[in-house]
């Protein structure tokens, strides 16, 4: 996708896609404890063998 913009300081913004912060949101999430967990692989192989 191209942006349409013809100003030059709307243009720099299009092309500023990293300026955001995950911050608190990442570090609640991060925090959380789920259990264990199983790859896809893993839980797949053992199941053919039943």
């Amino acid at each position: 996708m191209i942006p349409k913009s013809v100003k030059p300081s709307r243009i720099a913004s299009n092309f500023d896609v990293f300026d955001f912060d995950f911050g608190a949101e990442t570090a609640l999430t991060s925090s959380r404890d789920d259990g264990p967990r199983l790859d896809a692989h893993e839980r797949l192989t053992s199941q053919a063998g039943e």
